[in-house]
């Protein structure tokens, strides 16, 4: 089965004032369509790239259920196709007849999981984002901080099975977080060694290191060289390459 996606979606307002959705439709990474949403409730307009190539029988199901054929575009066949492909939903208001999935409302529910996930990617970069089950329901939480393997051993730690998942995770992977974690670390190093000095010994744990609330000096380093001898692994100030201001 074909995948489609939308990308460059815009949004501009409606007469009303709502947000009516400007996107380019792709199938299997070709852009295949152009999309707009309709105003003063008019019907979505769909202008098909393929528009110059002969035509060809497009048959489909309309919302309500009943089947048509017309002549269109080869990239508009398939599109139609696959929609009639999905199974209807249940209506749950008027006559309560199943609902069909048409072309128009197919790229509108695209740009629905686009919003979501662009919502998501933005929220991602400085909170964690995570969904618990409660009484039954997935409920979305947040966390005020950035997304870090502790943070993700934390919530598996406090909630369990109860967690459903971390939404991080979609956007930022393990490797990233931990990458993203250790650029801060160091960037709080760097600043730290301008009046400070910074340094590990052996045994210490991943990330820790002591700090001399005195400006980094030869002086200051021939004493801790005697001090701790094989034990000093180093002095940050060296590799981060930032002595006193």
């Amino acid at each position: 089965m074909s995948k489609y996606e939308v990308k460059g979606v815009k949004f501009h307002r409606g007469h009303e004032g709502e947000p009516l959705a400007q996107c380019t439709l792709y199938r299997d990474g070709k852009k295949v369509a152009l999309y707009s949403d309709g105003d003063w409730g008019g019907e979505a307009q769909i202008d098909w790239l393929d528009c110059k190539a002969p035509r060809i029988e497009v048959k489909g199901i309309r919302y309500g259920g009943e089947a048509f054929s017309y002549n269109g575009t080869p990239e508009e066949a398939l599109l139609t196709a696959h929609c009639a492909a999905i199974a209807p939903q249940p209506c749950e208001w008027g006559d309560h007849k199943p609902v069909y999935t048409t072309p128009d409302i197919f790229i509108g529910e695209l740009v629905s999981v686009w919003e979501s996930a662009n919502r998501l990617q933005k929220a991602a970069k400085t909170k964690t984002l995570f969904i618990l089950k409660q009484k039954g329901r997935e409920v979305e939480y947040a966390m005020n901080c950035p997304y870090t393997p502790e943070i993700k051993a934390h919530l598996e730690a406090e909630h369990g099975a109860d967690l459903v998942r971390i939404l991080n995770t979609e956007f930022v992977g393990a490797a990233d977080a931990e990458a993203i974690a250790k650029k801060k670390a160091e960037k709080r190093m760097r600043s730290q060694c301008k009046t400070k000095t910074l340094f590990r010994l052996e045994g210490d744990k991943e990330g820790k290191y002591w700090v001399i609330a005195s400006p980094y000096s030869p002086m200051l380093k021939m004493r801790l060289e005697s001090k701790y001898g094989a034990k000093l692994v180093e002095i940050i100030n060296e590799t981060l390459g930032v002595m006193a201001a």
